[in-house]
């Protein structure tokens, strides 16, 4: 019998939490970055988190914690008259 526990920590982006982030990521086996695509900035911080990241945790074997880059809002987007 296998037992799973998931547990999803969520910042918001929140540069308050920056000094925290590694006990957030602590024992983590992957992770979801989310920027909204209606922000500009939220995206221009993707890569920021993923080094901050990569640089306080490590899988047991040593490689990264693999990620997963999610767009929100895409909605608004596709429901704006391009014109």
């Amino acid at each position: 019998m296998f037992f799973y526990i998931n547990v999803l920590q969520d910042i918001a982006g929140q540069e308050r939490f920056g000094n925290m982030t590694r006990v957030y990521y602590k024992e983590a086996v992957g992770c979801f970055i989310v920027f909204d695509v209606t922000r500009g900035s939220t995206f221009e911080a993707v890569t920021k988190w993923k080094t901050d990241l990569d640089n306080k945790v490590q899988l047991p074997d040593g490689n990264p914690v693999p990620c997963v880059l999610l767009a929100n809002k895409v909605r608004v987007l596709l429901t704006k008259k391009i014109f």
